[in-house]
Order: structure tokens, then sequence, then C-alpha cells
């Protein structure tokens, strides 16, 4: 983030504090079961959700981009790790971004124990593909596997559009996600919405505004079935309307 940003940024931390000491409709969390954030009185709502959006300029993958895994309930599965190459939106985009997707219609609870900022796609992704240049049992090389990779990761989108967070502060909460299922822990924002299932029984809003974060990976692929041929190159594609971005993913299935 640049100087500039982080500036501007600071400009508008400031001026939202004297909104709030200033303007009525900007109140303090009621501390009681009645308010839709029971327990947070300490902390303010503010009229967007989202800090920070980012644009994306490609797809990559972390230095160790696939991982064969474990679980403690004896799963074994592999999983693909996804990461963004972005360019932050200046705070003029910021701000007409908001307007865009309906988040400044609402008020949000802005939480002093942070996810450290909460960090969004400014992409309404409608649909992600994933391929192999191999057979992968019992589909053909160069089709389809939307049927055999679940994809897991975090949205602001259905937050933005019930225009309140629910978050997953209870342990079991965040267990009972796919993602805790398999893992063991769960590491995208609290004040997100989960998104997980196979690729091909996602809608295309669920992709929307997904998370992003350069601390970990903001999505994963991962499937359970072990092919006969053991090396395979996945190539996964994310589309916007005509605009798509790919990475390929080289695994040997030992």
């Amino acid at each position: 983030m640049s100087n500039t940003f982080k500036h501007s940024r600071l400009i508008v931390v400031c001026i939202f504090c004297i909104i709030v000491s200033c303007n009525p409709r900007v109140e303090q969390i009621a501390d009681d079961p009645s308010s839709p954030f029971p327990g947070q009185s300490e902390n303010e709502t503010a009229p967007w959700l989202v800090d920070a959006y980012y644009r994306l300029n490609n797809l990559s993958t972390l230095q160790e981009s696939y991982t064969f895994v474990t679980n403690s309930s004896g799963k074994n599965f592999l999983a693909l790790w996804i990461k963004y190459n972005t360019t932050i939106l200046s705070q003029d985009e910021w701000e007409e971004y908001i307007q865009e997707t309906g988040e400044s219609k609402h008020r949000f609870a802005h939480y002093t124990e942070s996810d450290g900022g909460t960090h969004a796609l400014a992409h309404k992704i409608d649909r992600i593909e994933i391929v192999s240049n191999n057979d992968f049992n019992d589909i053909p090389a160069g089709s389809s596997l939307t049927s055999k990779f679940l994809f897991l990761s975090a949205s602001a989108w259905p937050v933005i559009q019930v225009g309140r967070v629910i978050r997953l502060n209870k342990e079991e909460d965040r267990a009972n996600t796919v993602f805790g299922q398999y893992f063991g822990y769960y590491y995208f924002n609290l004040s997100f919405t989960p998104v997980q299932g196979f690729l091909s029984e996602l809608a295309p809003e669920s992709l929307y505004l997904l998370e992003y974060d350069t601390f970990h990976a903001p999505a994963v692929l991962l499937t359970e079935e072990i092919p006969e041929i053991k090396t395979h190159i996945f190539t996964v594609t994310y589309y916007e309307g005509e605009k798509e971005w790919r990475v390929d993913f080289p695994v040997n299935f030992k």
C-alpha cells in the first residue's frame, strides 16, 4: 500500500471519527440481546465492510503450490493453493466501488479484535474452471473437473446483501466449515461468509468479492480422488464476463 493511499485512508478515518462524535446516526453498538451485533459494545459501525479492494492482475501459486494432506479424521486429499497478484484501488476508486456494490447503504460492525483488516477482490467472478492435461479417471483430458474439486474461500458479497455481519466467533462454528473439517482450523476472515462447495455446484454470486489476503492463500481447491495417471498439469481459470485469469499446477500423485 502506498504512503499516499495510507495518508488518504488516515484522513478518511479521522473524518469518520469526527462524524462519529457529531452524527447521531453513527451509534455505538448496544450490548444487549436485541442488537444485531450483541457483545460488541466497544465497537462502532461504519458505512463500509471492506477496508480495501484489489484489482486482480493474475493468478499465481504459493512457493509450495500444492500439498497432500492426511487430516485427523484420516481423510487423504490434494490441496491446490491459489494466490492473487493484485493492485489496490485508489481512494476514489474504493469510494466509487462501495457505491456500486451497495455497501455504502449499510452500516457494519468494525471489531477491535480484527482479522488484520478486511480485504477483497473488486471483481464479481462468475465462474471458476479446472481442467487437466491428462485423463482424471473417468474425466477425459481437457474436460471440466469442477465436479471433482471443492473450492474453499470467503466472500464479502453475502454480508453486504444482508447488511450486517454474522461473525464466526465460536470455535464450533469455524470447525463446522468445510475448511475447518478438512484442515482442523479456519483462517479466512471471520466477518466474511465462507465459500464452500464443489465448483460445479456453486452459484455465480458465490464467487463475488472473494477475500484477498497477503499472509495466506485466499483460496484453495481440494479433491480426495486419486487418479490412475499420476502426473497432471491442472489449469485453474477465473472468469468475469469476458475477462479471464489462469494459473497452472503441475502435480505428481506419488
